[in-house]
């Protein structure tokens, strides 16, 4: 496994995190809007995830 550390956050900068991801595990979406913008996922556990800001502005 090739995890790394990375800092991310939504469009508007709402909400900011950090995570442990790897990234060989990748997938893309085939839904209209991810394919347009080119849009690739991955996930990772709980554990390896810190929300750093925006807790009240998700939903």
């Amino acid at each position: 496994m090739s995890e790394q550390h990375y800092f991310g956050g939504c469009q508007c900068g709402a909400i900011r995190f950090e995570a442990d991801l790897d990234l060989e595990r990748a997938m893309t979406c085939n839904c209209s809007r991810c394919q347009r913008l080119g849009s690739v996922l991955t996930f990772t556990p709980r554990s390896k995830f810190t929300l750093l800001q925006g807790e009240a502005a998700m939903t």
